[in-house]
């Protein structure tokens, strides 16, 4: 990984001649793309979408975010910052066969299990490794997994002054810089230009009126309950069907989007933006409130507890004794008939056993679906994306539709249509997604299709002087590439 030291980030402040620049400024006409509570603005849409900062930030190599020691040597806390994660997994190579060995966390501690490998040639750079850094991967990884190199990088965009616009004979990067609440101003994240205009791959926002909402938040209602006295769910509750979807359980998490960008490191994994719920103009935070009323069925006989014969091919029952839940197991593992037993978690096959009667065939715990929920008064949103439609004309593509409260200022997610999956499953489920799914559509037809902030990005630069925007914006550091 490459480190700058703060002698070579002060190189940062020299003259540059290849590179032209253009400043933009959070004021005048320019100030609403700043304006971080407006969800489809420049920096709105990024905070909406934080997930894909991090991403985005692996496929520029980690450019444009800093370590701790980075911030350190610049004198900024780190509490100050945003912050992502990224974890690698160690990897040796054996020199014989060149096969590739992941090192797998034991039940050892570290200095036994070095002990144990010494022998082996392929561990021997692990052996020369930092012992102080290994032995902090391997307490921060969960045994039986693989031993994972854990880095955090921070950013922040939240405080955004002014966006520099630097031009290369190649390529084009947006750099935001930043007022810190100690007042210092920094370059705080730098993003590719052509990733910003890939706008496809943003979630926007349209809050609904309140008699859309009304009327969306009705149609839900109705379906749910008509769908509670379907002829599927009274299957489900006679013990005829093993399972059974209510539209709740089904459409009720916010989906991810669909267009998460590639990350370079196998194996890599980002996470954790630092209060991350926070950000989103809708805070997808589980509503703890005791005026929230859920509506639910229980199934009164559950199914037939199965498993498939290898020897015969058929589905099989088993048949509960008077013995205790334990010999019986240890009984029934002795028969051929029985060796899926070994796969499934015994846990849950004891409260099959335990909650039937004796001489009854095993079956199911008893279960509860929720049916509906009803809480405070509610808004309605949409999630979109920008597509385009079969004659190539932008067209916008709801994703989810959002019933969200207001608590203390802030838009709280209370109940998540997800429309997209609910387009899937409409045959499924018949007529009863068909009214709320026509009206989404309807209401598609109107959302906004221009995102205000792309010219931004085609803004002419010209050759300046870096030394002077530097001196004119007060930049502690840039942490441009040159």
């Amino acid at each position: 990984m490459r480190i700058l030291t703060f002698s070579l980030l002060l190189l940062c402040c020299h003259p540059l001649k290849a590179q032209k620049f253009a400043l933009i400024e959070n004021k005048g006409k320019n100030a609403p793309h700043f304006d971080i509570q407006n969800s489809n603005s420049l920096l709105g849409s990024l905070l909406n979408n934080i997930d894909l900062i991090s991403s985005m930030a692996d496929q520029n190599g980690y450019r444009g975010v800093y370590e701790d020691y980075m911030l350190q040597e610049l004198g900024v806390s780190n509490s100050e910052m945003l912050s992502f994660t990224t974890s690698s997994t160690i990897r040796l190579w054996e020199p014989q066969t060149n096969e590739e060995v992941i090192v797998i966390k034991t039940q050892q501690s570290l200095g036994q299990f070095l002990d144990s490998v010494k022998e082996f040639p392929v561990y021997e750079g692990l052996l020369n490794a930092d012992q102080q850094n290994l032995q902090q991967y391997w307490d921060n990884s969960c045994e039986n997994c693989p031993v994972r190199i854990f880095s955090k990088y921070f950013f922040d965009i939240r405080h955004t002054i002014a966006l520099l616009i630097e031009e290369k004979t190649d390529e084009k990067w947006v750099h935001f810089i930043g007022e810190l609440p100690n007042g210092k101003r920094m370059v705080t994240l730098s993003l590719r230009a052509e990733q910003l205009e890939q706008i496809d791959c943003f979630k926007l926002m349209h809050f609904a009126s309140a008699d859309e909402s009304n009327l969306l938040y009705a149609q839900l209602k109705k379906q749910a309950f008509d769908q509670s006295q379907s002829e599927a769910c009274r299957a489900w509750i006679q013990g005829k069907e093993p399972y059974f979807i209510p539209i709740m359980s089904s459409f009720g998490n916010m989906g991810y989007s669909s267009c998460l960008y590639y990350t370079s490191n196998s194996g890599l994994q980002l996470l954790g933006v630092h209060n991350a719920d926070s950000l989103a103009a809708i805070q997808q935070t589980s509503i703890i409130d005791a005026a929230v009323n859920e509506s639910s069925i229980e199934q009164q006989k559950g199914s037939a507890f199965q498993l498939f014969s290898y020897e015969t091919g058929d589905l099989i029952h088993i048949i509960r004794t008077d013995q205790p839940f334990a010999v019986a197991l240890a009984s029934m593992k002795q028969n051929p008939d029985f060796s899926d037993l070994a796969l499934i978690d015994s846990t849950f096959l004891e409260n099959f056993w335990t909650t039937a009667q004796v001489g009854d065939t095993l079956r199911n715990r008893k279960e509860s679906q929720v049916i509906w929920k009803e809480g405070p008064a509610l808004k309605a949103a949409f999630y979109y994306q920008i597509g385009l439609d079969s004659l190539k004309i932008p067209c916008a593509n709801i994703s989810e539709l959002v019933f969200y409260t207001e608590q203390n200022g802030k838009k709280v997610n209370f109940l998540t249509y997800n429309y997209e999956m609910a387009k899937v499953h409409e045959e499924y489920f018949g007529a009863i997604l068909t009214p709320i799914n026509q009206s989404i559509q309807t209401l598609a037809t109107y959302l906004n299709t221009q995102i205000s902030w792309t010219p931004l990005l085609g803004t002419p630069t010209k050759k300046q002087s870096f030394q002077k925007l530097s001196k004119q914006l007060q930049i502690i550091n840039t942490n441009l590439d040159i």
